[in-house]
């Protein structure tokens, strides 16, 4: 029989054996050792140990992507802490909960995390930790699309950090209320927040901000059309991304760059930033930016009427995507390949592209391209000769578009229905036609 001592040790050496595991990306032996010492903690009724091992659970779980399984952990870790009056602990796993909730897209469940976390900080006079946790809700919200509430949050942080003399919390609030007040299209006061965002980044020397002040400003002179000025912006970006090694940065920038630079007609300059983007996509191991960027390629090439080079880039891209499990992805990629067979005339093998797009469309709900798709193999079964087949998809999407009350959507649909009808009927008259060119 161990002694209490002895006990503590295993635990303890479990605990570090956990964490270096986890530092190490190898989870499940992590997992396996905090196991280990979450039970030894237990069978001690060492409270404030145990809650300590379930958070470390909770975090490897979640690096793992088994959100479910980590918001579990965090759930007993916050019961004990609240059961013990552990406020200091039940305010760093509701956080931590928060953010389990944020990635497994409970964004209800996560702002209420984050509120309470909020309300501890609040209690304790914590103010650093009171303009952090609202920066948590901001970015809650911005995933959520509730801009007005991602402006109310931002305003609370800037009035925090401006009273507490908190220049760095002050400039991201600053880029926060301008990235919320871009996404609502008040473009000059999008501009004034980063700005002010700009200007104290420079003074403080705060690097990373300042570029994404710049990007900030690129962005709304992007949408704003001004693709030139946007570059400008953007490029400065870049230069900070490179100067701080920051590649995450580096590579949004490039595709800022790519964006403003295709929109503002410089093709060929935009597929450069996209090369570069896939270069730097492959030596980071970042799979995803790796295979968005071979489609954005793909699709260029389409558009520039390069259909083999554009094939080629589509193709990479959808193995990727598959790879991943990324639908969207695969879907614009499918799409783009199913385009880019038709402008070779090579009908069927477009349809097949199409008709799993229409597939994986249906299988996830994403309704809007689903009707897109089923009008566009519409077309191409019309051009195919095929048809009866065509009816049927144009009838399909024609359901869709009256679901949705567009009305101009579904009078094209009734005249391609129309139309492909009396093309059924000539075919059939060529038919009766020929029959008489027989001699019995």
């Amino acid at each position: 029989m161990e002694s209490n001592k002895e006990q503590q040790q295993n635990a303890k050496a479990y605990f570090i054996l956990g964490r270096t595991y986890r530092s190490e990306n190898q989870f499940e032996s992590a997992i396996e050792y905090f196991k280990k010492a979450w039970e030894i903690s237990k069978e001690l009724g060492d409270k404030e140990e145990e809650i300590n091992v379930l958070y470390e659970l909770h975090v490897v779980c979640v690096l793992n992507e088994q959100f479910q399984t980590a918001i579990e952990y965090g759930k007993n870790a916050l019961d004990i802490a609240r059961e013990q009056g552990y406020k200091e602990l039940e305010a760093k796993t509701l956080r931590v909960l928060g953010y389990a909730y944020q990635l497994d897209n409970q964004f209800q469940m996560a702002l209420e995390c984050f509120e309470k976390t909020g309300e501890i900080a609040k209690e304790f006079g914590n103010k650093e930790k009171e303009i952090m946790v609202l920066f948590d809700l901001v970015a809650t919200c911005k995933d959520n699309k509730q801009i007005s509430t991602v402006i109310e949050y931002s305003q609370q942080a800037l009035d925090i950090a401006k009273e507490q003399k908190r220049k760095e919390h002050e400039t991201r609030a600053l880029v926060e209320l301008g990235d919320a007040y871009n996404m609502q299209n008040q473009f000059q006061t999008a501009i004034g927040y980063f700005e002010k965002a700009l200007k104290i980044a420079k003074e403080q020397e705060y690097k990373k901000l300042e570029a994404k002040a710049l990007r900030g400003l690129g962005n709304v002179y992007n949408l704003k059309c001004q693709y030139q000025t946007a570059i400008e912006y953007f490029e400065k970006s870049l230069k900070i991304a490179k100067e701080q090694e920051d590649k995450d940065l580096e590579i949004t920038a490039l595709s800022d760059l790519a964006d403003s630079c295709f929109h503002g007609k410089q093709v060929q300059t935009a597929i450069e930033y996209t090369k570069e983007i896939v270069k730097l996509a492959k030596q980071l191991d970042k799979k995803e930016k790796e295979a968005l960027a071979l489609v954005g390629l793909g699709l260029i090439y389409k558009m520039q009427d390069q259909i083999q080079t554009a094939i080629e880039y589509l193709e990479k891209g959808l193995k990727l995507a598959e790879e991943l499990g990324y639908k969207e992805l695969e879907v614009n990629a499918l799409n783009g390949l199913g385009e880019a067979y038709k402008s070779k005339n090579e009908l069927q093998t477009a349809i097949e592209y199409m008709e799993k797009v229409l597939k994986i469309a249906k299988e996830q709900e994403y309704t809007e391209r689903e009707k897109n798709v089923l009008f566009q193999l519409g077309v191409t079964c019309r051009m195919n000769h095929e048809f009866q087949r065509a009816i049927q998809y144009v009838q399909e999407g024609l359901q869709i578009a009256q679901r949705q009350g567009l009305k101009l959507e579904e009078s094209a649909a009734r005249e391609e229905i129309e139309l492909l009808s009396l093309m059924i009927g000539k075919s059939i008259a060529s038919i009766f036609a020929s029959f008489k060119t027989y001699t019995f």
